[in-house]
């Protein structure tokens, strides 16, 4: 009986058991697809919260000598980097800028050096590294000296911010659609996640890194001794060198004339000869600047049709180092001449002076009266219409008028600066900070932190006389119109000028070297960068 029962019961036993086994399939089935549903929730906020702005603004990215750099800061950096690069190329080769450097949205996927294997982004990314980098160390330097902004770099920086958020209000309201609000335009330029609050603190991070670096640079300090000791060592290198130079090239030959390619050869052959044998010509011939002139008309009329358009004038350090051993010989005098033998023809040059740039710059203000301009084009014969040169004359005569009404009244006033300020704004076309100009030098010199700048011949010659006293006003004629001089101040010995930027900078060079090696370490939100 006990195998009728249960084979009796076992049926009913089997039914229980399959309905508890599929019970607790239905029980797994549930506790997967909540499991699997709770994952995917997870992954999915984990996904929102590591793209989210406050990760990008507040998780550590990048750590450089203890600074700690947000993903969003970083990314300020990078953009700077892009643009600084990307102006670059647009200022220096304009024609091909475009095809130097992929879109934007290609930057991670192209390849920047074959030889390394770097991106685009890659390249962006260390030299936003390296920016920040330089930073930190000039910034943490400012925090352990105690330095803190001047009054003038904090008035300064608020000016840049409240502008740059002007400009944003302004591209705002002219392009809406595309920057819906200010910061949109911002974040067009700085990266997505930047805010105010982001934006403010990396300004006040950059002007009191850069601050303490001009501070420093400044702090060097020399007297004349040095300054001349310095100069003078390093005379071949600072001195103006002027020289005439005129490159006579071979005629170029037009492979579509000639039928074989020995024909071309044989022409462009002679061609050669006969520039050489012209350039032994008129190196035998040039033994005054009038003659080097005239043989630059004669050889190109339309080149060289200004008498100043052989003139050259550079600094030594920067001379051509086919002809730079020839100028700077100390024995070199007026009048000398030489020849160089280039890739591209024979360059006859004649040596007019060195300038040891040992004169004092000089301090202007003026009243500009600008001549109306009238364009050639504007006339059915150009330069020789008569309408044009009847509108030519009456342009000059309207810009002399205002200029000489102007004088009478600054004389009538008693010709002083104070007179000269009061009159800029009903008579001057220069309002450029009351018209004044200082550190005018008869060369432009300029470096990271200083420059020299120079005028116009006739405003050159005026300025740099040697008679010339404060006080002393005249107005003068140029190509810009009329300007009414006046003579300011004698300023600081040019020489001495460019002999202190020099020992100054290769001071600061020398603090920065001595600055241990920064440590930089990166974080996982470093990842979050932009690409």
């Amino acid at each position: 009986m006990s195998d009728l029962f249960e084979k009796r019961t076992s049926g009913a036993g089997r039914r229980d058991a399959r309905t508890q086994q599929e019970n607790q399939a239905r029980r797994k089935t549930k506790i997967m697809t909540v499991s699997i549903v709770t994952a995917l929730a997870i992954l999915i906020v984990g996904a929102l919260i590591i793209n989210s702005n406050f990760i990008r603004r507040t998780a550590p990215a990048i750590t450089i000598d203890g600074r700690v750099f947000s993903s969003a800061e970083f990314d300020y950096f990078y953009n700077m980097a892009f643009h600084d690069y990307s102006n670059f190329l647009h200022t220096q080769f304009p024609e091909w800028a475009g095809a130097m450097m992929p879109p934007r949205h290609m930057l991670s996927s192209t390849v920047q050096d074959h030889e390394t294997g770097v991106t685009w982004s890659d390249f962006f990314t260390q030299g936003a590294i390296d920016t920040i980098t330089d930073l930190t160390q000039m910034y943490n330097a400012a925090r352990a000296s105690g330095f803190v902004l001047s009054a003038d770099d904090r008035t300064n920086m608020e000016a840049q911010f409240d502008g740059l958020m002007a400009e944003a209000t302004i591209a705002s309201a002219q392009s809406p659609l595309m920057f819906p609000n200010p910061m949109s335009f911002i974040r067009e330029f700085y990266g997505n996640s930047i805010n105010e609050d982001i934006l403010r603190s990396v300004m006040e991070f950059v002007f009191v890194a850069l601050s303490y670096s001009e501070y420093r640079r400044e702090s060097f300090t020399y007297s004349e001794a040095e300054l001349e000791a310095f100069y003078n060592e390093n005379a071949d290198r600072f001195d103006i060198f002027r020289f005439r130079s005129l490159l006579v090239e071979p005629e170029r030959q037009n492979p579509a004339d000639f039928t074989t390619g020995d024909e071309l050869a044989d022409a462009e052959e002679e061609a050669e000869l006969e520039a050489v044998q012209r350039a032994e010509h008129i190196y035998a011939a040039v033994r005054s600047e009038e003659a080097f002139i005239s043989a630059a008309m004669e050889l190109d009329p339309v080149a060289f049709a200004d008498p100043r358009s052989t003139l050259m004038e550079q600094q030594g350090e920067f001379l051509d180092a086919d002809f730079r051993g020839w100028l700077i010989d100390p024995n070199r005098a007026y009048g000398d001449v030489t020849r160089v033998e280039t890739l591209s023809g024979t360059r006859i040059l004649m040596f007019v002076e060195r300038d040891d740039n040992n004169y004092r710059m000089a301090a202007m203000r003026q009243l500009l009266f600008r001549m109306d301009d009238v364009f050639p084009q504007d006339f059915a014969l150009g330069e020789e219409d008569p309408g044009f040169l009847a509108a030519m004359e009456e342009a000059e005569a309207l810009v002399r008028e205002r200029g000489e009404a102007a004088l009478t009244v600054f004389q009538v006033n008693g010709a002083d600066e104070q007179t000269l300020l009061d009159m800029i704004p009903d008579f001057s076309d220069d309002h450029t900070e009351g018209g004044f100009y200082d550190e005018i030098a008869r060369f432009p010199f300029s470096s990271e932190r200083i420059s020299a700048m120079r005028v116009v011949p006739e405003l050159e010659e005026w300025l740099f006389d040697e008679s010339r006293q404060v006080g002393d006003y005249e107005l003068i004629r140029t190509q810009f119109g009329y300007h009414l001089m006046f003579f300011m101040e004698p300023g600081e010995v040019f020489r001495d000028f460019i002999a202190l930027d020099r020992m100054q900078a290769e001071a600061h060079e020398q603090w920065r070297d001595d600055m241990p090696e920064a440590q930089v370490q990166t974080h996982w939100a470093f990842r979050l960068r932009h690409q």
